[in-house]
């Protein structure tokens, strides 16, 4: 089993995991809050989100034969969703699936009607 020194002891990696992705949901940090806003802000990203938060779950592949731009783009794009916190990303074999991660999206866009 993997550990991860938390600062404070040492926890199991898949604890540590899920305390750090617990921490992440409930205070979006203004670092975060602009990182998903310039993820946004390209409405190919944008459209590529929408597309993935009508379903459950997508496969890369599928999303590739639906959007009309070039592998290497796409990889870009979802890359640059996935860094911003907004889309959770599972591989299978050769084959990744990409996921709405729901709850930074609902943090994400409470935030914004503070504004």
């Amino acid at each position: 089993m993997r550990v991860k020194d938390d600062g404070v002891g040492r926890l199991p990696f898949s604890s540590w995991h899920k305390c750090r992705t617990l921490d992440v949901l409930m205070a979006l940090t203004e670092k975060q809050f602009h990182r998903i806003a310039k993820a946004l802000a390209h409405p190919r990203r944008f459209e590529i989100l929408q597309r993935i938060a009508n379903c459950k779950e997508m496969a890369c592949n599928d999303l590739k034969t639906e959007v009309p731009i070039t592998p290497a783009t796409l990889s870009h794009h979802i890359t640059e969703l996935s860094d911003a916190g907004l889309i959770e990303l599972r591989r299978e074999g050769k084959f990744m699936h990409m996921q709405l991660r729901r709850s930074v999206w609902k943090e994400y866009l409470a935030k914004l009607a503070k504004l």
